[in-house]
């Protein structure tokens, strides 16, 4: 072992965080070039460029909370203006959601600027967006309170198959076109130089099914949330 440089244990835990076969293991980790690369939703090239691009905020700022269930998983809070993403917070599972919500409900109140909450609301995070939508229904929470359905119908449902096929396209769109500006967040870049798409039989995009995947993309489903088109549930009566 040399001192300060790369050891076993990082080569393991980039292996268990990242996959054997995502294009940043590939390149960063086994020093070849990513073979397969058409069918990621976004190149590493494009993910490497959005680190370098500096762009200014602009448009309203939406807030995209990606629960945690069981595990090895995170609640990943990131917060979108416009062009530019930043994971503001990564949490691990707790059983206690009011801690979740606490933590939005705080962040919203210093941040009035923040218009849009999307919460991942399969699983678990049902409890947290239900109890945002209670303190809105008691004026007690200023943000819309969207929640997220990733099985659900999407907006383009001509050309998706579902709502998370919808969300992480136009997230793609973003890298492919130049307009997104990340952090150099390694379990986020890999995460999104990872996942495959397919055109299904009817013509329809799908993405890879999470269950395919070496571990739960969290950053990258959180930054994918931010750019699901607004699709407002019924507000449950309380």
């Amino acid at each position: 072992m040399i001192p300060g440089m790369v050891t076993w244990e990082d080569i393991e835990a980039h292996k268990l965080d990242w996959g054997e076969d995502s294009p940043l293991y590939v390149a960063s980790v086994l020093g070849q070039f990513p073979a397969s690369i058409g069918d990621r939703i976004v190149t590493l090239q494009q993910a490497t460029d959005a680190v370098a691009r500096t762009l200014e905020p602009s448009g309203a700022p939406v807030l995209a909370v990606d629960v945690a269930g069981r595990g090895t998983d995170r609640t990943v809070f990131l917060r979108r203006d416009g062009p530019v993403a930043r994971v503001l917070r990564k949490q691990a599972y707790t059983d206690n959601l009011m801690e979740t919500v606490g933590w939005v409900a705080a962040y919203c109140a210093e941040h009035p600027e923040v218009g849009r909450v999307v919460v991942d609301a399969v699983g678990i995070g049902f409890g947290v967006s239900s109890r945002l939508r209670e303190l809105a229904s008691l004026g007690q929470f200023a943000p819309v309170v969207e929640e997220f359905i990733g099985g659900a119908n999407a907006s383009d449902a001509a050309r998706f198959v579902d709502r998370n096929a919808e969300a992480w396209w136009a997230m793609r769109q973003a890298f492919v076109d130049g307009t997104i500006d990340v952090e150099n967040d390694s379990a986020l870049i890999a995460q999104v130089t990872s996942r495959k798409w397919a055109v299904k039989s009817d013509r329809r995009i799908a993405i890879q099914s999470k269950a395919e995947l070496a571990k739960s993309p969290d950053e990258a489903d959180a930054l994918a949330m931010s750019f699901a088109p607004p699709q407002l549930a019924d507000f449950f009566v309380l």
